[in-house]
């Protein structure tokens, strides 16, 4: 009888298990402390946890504006935080920020939460039930009842909990959206006092040296513009007395240095200036 051949004796190599599929199911595998701190290798580091449950088991952090303040949340907590943002049943995300999307009739609210769920999705029963409507989280006994749940031994990402992340990571897309537009709107507002605070010095500076040098000035454009008008207004002061000079003994009415120039352009070339002092801090600001 032939010796077997020890190649053909040996064991299998086990199949590697980090992302594999199994019935439609996801194996994933959550990040150690270290990965989770990013620590590396060496470690040492503290274990992220969310800001809102201060669980450290939630493997993915969001990034959440709420209520004015940038968060980082586990999944279910996402999910806890904005009830109305989606259907607590197929999970289905709601963007009810923009007018146009208008949610559609067929939503049944729930009696303690925003919470609003689609009358498909609703078991059968829930139309004839006498009791109000009450959303999962609320319906439950479990008061730290969680949309997100991995087992510790199996960590399996199935079909259900599939939709739970992608919709969390919709909603929390959707807030930092709204978190950079507003950051920009509040740029831009701060761009334009500022370029409208360093014209308001630099007229301001005009005005003093015009008042404390005379006639060794060199004007600003603004000021040459009051000076012209006022030189104007002499001249016709003058030929409505039939060439006389004026009186001496009457009290001439200063003219006020504005920010607009005394001509019919004048509102126009305000609005430039003030385009160009913007442009001037912006590419302050970038370099």
């Amino acid at each position: 009888m032939k010796n077997p051949n020890p190649d053909d004796t040996a064991p299998n190599p086990k199949p590697n298990n980090h992302h594999s599929a199994d019935n439609g199911r996801l194996r994933v595998e959550a990040p150690g402390p270290a990965s989770a701190a990013g620590g590396g290798a060496a470690g040492g580091g503290v274990v992220e946890e969310c800001s809102n449950c201060g669980t450290k088991k939630g493997w993915v952090l969001h990034n959440v504006r709420y209520r004015a303040t940038l968060r980082r949340l586990c999944t279910s907590c996402v999910l806890r935080l904005h009830p109305a943002s989606f259907c607590p049943i197929c999970f289905l995300f709601q963007d009810h920020s923009n007018s146009q999307n208008a949610p559609p009739p067929n939503l049944v609210s729930c009696s303690k939460c925003p919470s609003l769920s689609h009358s498909d999705c609703l078991p059968p029963y829930a139309a004839f039930s006498p009791s109000p409507f009450l959303c999962p989280p609320c319906a439950s006994a479990n008061p730290k009842f969680s949309f997100f749940e991995l087992d510790d031994r199996n960590k399996v990402l199935d079909k259900r909990l599939a939709a739970v992340l992608l919709c969390a990571a919709s909603i929390a897309a959707s807030s930092m959206s709204k978190a950079a537009a507003i950051s920009r709107a509040e740029a831009e507002r701060r761009v334009r006092e500022a370029a409208s605070a360093r014209k308001r010095a630099r007229e301001a500076l005009d005005r003093f040296v015009l008042l404390s040098s005379g006639s060794s000035f060199q004007p600003g454009p603004v000021v040459k513009a009051a000076a012209a008008a006022a030189a104007h207004a002499t001249e016709v002061s003058g030929s409505s007395n039939g060439g006389k000079e004026p009186s001496k003994n009457k009290t001439t009415t200063p003219v006020a240095l504005t920010n607009k120039a005394h001509h019919p352009n004048g509102g126009l070339h305000h609005k430039q200036e003030e385009k160009a002092e913007e442009q001037k801090v912006k590419l302050e600001l970038k370099e």
